[in-house]
């Protein structure tokens, strides 16, 4: 559940539905423990469970019972994630990019906090701030009686992506050490503060399990660069007036893609 979402009220359907999909997670594993059992007489010993879940996790049984489980949950979930978004325009900016990839399964939506706090560490707190200004002063000058436009949003911003795709390269100098860095973020659950660009401090805690590996990360810079990639010479002009930055992405993307 991400950070700030209300607990679903006992009785609503939400609720139905997690304790459903608790209830078949435990009565799989329960199944699974019983499949293991040469005899029902037989003592079930700590040892059994804890190897009984470890086949639940190793054969992907939770995950194929999550899938059908959260079959009718998960369209409200992604209203969540979106409502969510909504009340962050710079946030929603950074992450349309990477919407095929959380359509397509590849990377998490979950994986939005930590795009937030990496997005602080380059840019700067000073204009991060800033940045979010402007797109939520973007945001009230495309919204009608019919909600937000963010189709015209996204064109009106574009300059405001630019002044994160332009830090990408240099940011990713070091790019093996960055990218383990980004990892990090990335895998905390919550809370880093970025002293200087080489120095953050974690304030958060480690995910029990990582959420995202390097060939995700890759996939979600590969996907940072597309939109600077498409520019013609003319909009590659407007980004580098508009940032006070004339970068080159190709080194960047030679760490990307080191056999192309």
């Amino acid at each position: 559940m991400a950070d700030g979402d209300a607990v679903p009220v006992a009785g609503s359907e939400e609720q139905k539905k997690l304790e459903i999909l608790a209830v078949e997670v435990l009565c799989g594993f329960v199944e699974t423990v019983q499949a293991r059992q040469k005899s029902d007489a037989d003592p079930v010993q700590l040892s059994d469970l804890n190897a009984a879940m470890a086949e639940m996790i190793n054969s992907g049984r939770i995950a194929k019972i999550a899938e059908v489980a959260l079959s009718g949950i998960g369209q409200g979930l992604r209203h969540r994630w979106a409502r969510l978004l909504r009340k962050d325009a710079f946030g929603r900016l950074l992450c349309k990019p990477l919407a095929t990839l959380f359509e397509e399964g590849k990377v998490p939506r979950s994986v939005h906090h930590g795009v937030r706090h990496f997005a602080r560490l380059v840019l700067g707190e000073e204009l991060e701030r800033a940045l979010e200004k402007e797109c939520d002063r973007l945001v009230a000058a495309c919204t009608g009686r019919d909600g937000v436009d963010w189709d015209h949003f996204y064109r009106l911003a574009q300059p405001i992506y630019w002044q994160f795709a332009v830090r990408l390269p240099s940011a990713f100098r070091h790019f093996d050490a960055r990218l383990n860095h980004l990892l990090g973020i990335l895998n905390t659950k919550t809370g880093q503060v970025s002293l200087s660009a080489n120095v953050v401090v974690k304030t958060g805690r480690a995910l029990a399990a990582d959420i995202v590996g390097p060939a995700q990360v890759r996939l979600m810079l590969r996907a940072w660069l597309a939109p600077i990639e498409a520019l013609g010479d003319a909009e590659r002009a407007s980004m580098a007036a508009a940032t006070g930055f004339s970068v080159s992405f190709d080194e960047l993307r030679a760490e990307l893609d080191p056999d192309a």
